[in-house]
């Protein structure tokens, strides 16, 4: 019989496999690599190091996994079994590792820093970023979306600029200088003091082609100053088509379209109203009238603002939404039954709660006809697009934009909420202002209002003409706010 040789090998395990490993006595695994023995030796080894985590999965924190160093002879490829007293050395990936499991372990196991502790941080980075690239494919999924468009947006989104924007991110560094629009719109947080809702949306796409113009992240309201602000503020319907179609009429249309590769002006807004909309991630499978209308607002654009919405949000924040998507073949099976009931009478049900006026339904489960509703699709189809030559006035633009667009654009108020809407059921504001320019603020605590008051608003005495219509363009209800501030015990009485 023949005496066994046997060998140092490296390994990464799992913590908790340590643990049963200490606890019983062996281990099975089905990956190492062998090497001299002295790991020291191999700091600056990356091919080593390289072969040693080539089989590694994302993990979010570095204490989560150990190396071991053990010695065993020859393995078969398929697994090699590790006993508690072949075991030479322990080593955390880092010095926080270290220190975090010290405090679990068993306080006669000594722990090693590994020498490759920046290589870690590197490799974790790297994972990372594959992690929040995974949430394109989850969405993709979600949305319904075209496999060429993918390829398409790969081309104008290209792999530099994504590796750019996440270089700044774990640098703690602010885009500057010659980078892409797109990093400048991926980086971009707003800190200006623009409306709510979808006009600010707008402002911030104006905002991040600003920056990228000087090349610099600029402070202040800077959207204000461009000749599209007021355009937005008198708007009677602040939703996404109808701000588009304004944009759509001035220069800067053309040229951010030039700069980005597509209609910046369409793929901007939409994917920062999306990413606010989902800060939180997608935690249910979509509405389809929803998803549908994103598409059809958006075009290819959409895909655009759908490939940036999975960077940002990564994997994490999407996976709960795709698995209902997808349909997982071992998730539990769905089953909806529907009960006949005799006041029914052969109507049907509509799978969501307003009619095909945007208005919400009296009561839940109120039927509608199918009469009812062939005339409704009927008057669907016969409304007209406004034109371009429709968008030449103001007031009578938006009275024609609101009275002439399409039902599903009519609809936009619920499937793209517009934030001032939500304010009007859950918050009011403390006060209106007003400066010298006759721009009307909504305050809605102190601390907005102490901001404005120290940019030169002063609070609205009177509500007359052009009060009321800039209250009116905010989606509020300007009679309503023109009683609750009023001193008159007469007009508080309407």
């Amino acid at each position: 019989m023949g005496i066994l040789i046997m060998k140092d090998f490296l390994a990464i395990i799992r913590k908790l496999d340590f643990i049963d490993l200490f606890k019983y006595g062996h281990f099975s695994i089905s990956y190492a690599v062998p090497f001299d023995g002295n790991i020291s030796a191999h700091a600056d080894d990356m091919e080593l190091f390289d072969m040693l985590t080539s089989r590694m999965n994302m993990y979010e924190y570095s204490f989560e996994y150990l190396i071991i160093h053990f010695n065993a002879d020859d393995y078969n490829d398929q697994y090699i079994s590790i006993d508690i007293r072949n075991v030479c050395a322990l080593y955390t990936f880092d010095q926080e590792a270290k220190k975090e499991m010290s405090i679990s372990f068993d306080p006669r196991i000594q722990l090693h820093v590994s020498p490759w502790a920046d290589k870690f941080d590197k490799l974790q980075r790297n994972l990372s970023i594959k992690q929040s690239q995974r949430g394109i494919d989850n969405l993709w999924t979600i949305f319904d979306l075209r496999t060429e468009d993918l390829d398409k947006c790969r081309e104008i989104i290209t792999p530099s600029i994504t590796q750019e924007v996440f270089r700044e991110l774990y640098n703690y560094e602010r885009p500057s200088g010659d980078q892409s629009i797109w990093t400048y719109l991926l980086r971009y947080e707003r800190h200006s003091f623009y409306p709510k809702g979808m006009i600010g949306y707008f402002c911030d796409f104006i905002h991040v082609f600003c920056n990228f113009s000087k090349k610099q992240e600029l402070n202040g309201e800077v959207a204000e100053s461009t000749q599209l602000f007021p355009l937005f503020i008198e708007c009677k319907n602040p939703q996404f088509a109808s701000l588009v179609k304004i944009v759509e009429s001035s220069p800067l249309y053309k040229m951010t379209a030039e700069v980005a590769g597509c209609r910046f002006a369409i793929a901007a807004p939409l994917f920062l109203f999306l990413k606010a909309k989902f800060a939180d991630g997608i935690e249910h499978k979509l509405d389809k009238e929803f998803v549908d209308y994103t598409k059809e607002v958006g075009g290819f654009e959409c895909s655009i603002a759908i490939y940036l919405l999975g960077l940002s949000l990564g994997y994490d924040k999407t996976y709960d939404s795709f698995y209902e998507s997808a349909e997982l073949p071992f998730f539990k099976k769905v089953i909806q039954s529907s009960i006949p009931s005799d006041s029914n009478d052969g109507k049907e049900v509509r799978p969501f709660p307003f009619n095909d006026n945007g208005k919400e339904l009296v009561a839940e489960g109120k039927t509608v006809s199918e009469t009812d509703k062939k005339e409704s699709l009927d008057t669907e189809e016969t409304k007209v697009i406004p034109s371009e030559e429709t968008l030449s006035t103001h007031d009578k633009d938006n009275q024609d934009i609101v009275q002439n667009q399409p039902q599903s654009e009519m609809r936009q108020g619920q499937l793209f909420p517009d934030n001032n809407n939500s304010y009007l059921q859950e918050q009011l504001p403390i006060i209106w202002m007003r400066n010298k320019k006759q721009d009307v603020r909504p305050a809605f605590n102190e601390e907005e209002k102490s901001k404005l008051v120290s940019l030169g608003y002063e609070s609205v005495k009177r509500f007359n003409d052009t009060v009321m219509k800039a209250i009116a363009g905010m989606n509020f209800d300007p009679e309503k706010e023109k009683c609750r501030f009023s001193t008159s015990k007469s007009q508080r009485k309407k």
